[in-house]
């Protein structure tokens, strides 16, 4: 049985100290912004409802006019970063179903394509029967470097994420 795809060499192991980089869809980008916005907005308007309470005698706070200032400006600043947040969530939005496609393309690909016993058997070819530990990791190298090859992909932790989806629906279905 010979594969069309298979790589020619056996693939490079990626061991990159300090690399502990995981990877956030859009989904969860647009998620976690959409909630630091909120939150910005929150801070920001209490601390400059506290200041109007206070300076209409409502709040009684002893405060100099510098300390107002000051939390006057992080309030603000506050403020800012909250639609500095919810601008770079709509921008992660709207990547969200293309990312969401071509994952699904990517996945469909692979597992149309390969199945266990031809990428055990394209592994046995290359280094031989290997114990059961060693051939997970033999697997994971295998699928990640044809991703790699075939969808010109760059970003590791998006690469990794997606053989470890790839190896969980070839391997354990």
């Amino acid at each position: 049985m010979s594969l069309e795809n298979e790589p020619k060499e056996e693939p490079r192991i990626r061991t990159e100290l300090g690399s502990s980089k995981t990877y956030t869809s859009s989904k969860d980008k647009y998620e976690n912004l959409n909630s630091s916005a909120s939150s910005l907005f929150f801070c920001g308007a209490l601390v400059i409802v506290a200041l109007i309470l206070k300076h209409t005698g409502i709040l009684n706070i002893p405060l100099t006019p510098l300390t107002e200032a000051v939390l006057a400006l992080m309030a603000l600043a506050s403020i800012a970063g909250g639609f500095i947040s919810k601008k770079q969530a709509k921008e992660a939005k709207e990547m969200i179903s293309t990312e969401d496609h071509a994952r699904e393309e990517q996945i469909s690909w692979f597992t149309e394509k390969f199945t266990a016993d031809m990428i055990d058997q394209a592994i046995i070819k290359i280094d031989g029967e290997l114990p059961m530990e060693i051939r997970s990791f033999k697997r994971m190298e295998w699928i990640s470097s044809l991703l790699v090859e075939h969808f010109n992909l760059s970003n590791e932790a998006y690469v990794d994420d997606l053989t470890e989806e790839i190896y969980e629906k070839v391997f354990q279905e």
